[in-house]
């Protein structure tokens, strides 16, 4: 939280603009920036896009473990 003469200030620094909006009670940020930082559904997506993420590293993993079989039965010495 910023503190500017014992107010609490919005924290919101944007695109280089400041706030000085006091912040929400306990919060580091005036209702209309606590609604921009903290938009519904974000975390949720990040979660479904870590999740991809993750199934394609499985999936390469996969193919690599696949690949080493293969080089195995070809006679290849690991």
């Amino acid at each position: 939280m910023i503190k500017n003469n014992n107010i609490n200030t919005c924290a919101w620094i944007g695109q280089g603009e400041g706030c000085s909006l006091e912040c929400l009670p306990g919060k580091s940020y005036c209702a209309h920036h606590y609604e921009q930082v903290y938009q519904k559904g974000t975390a949720l997506r990040k979660r479904h896009k870590d999740l991809r993420v993750a199934n394609s590293v499985w999936d390469i993993e996969q193919l690599m473990h696949e690949a080493v079989e293969q080089l195995i039965e070809e006679g290849f010495d690991l």
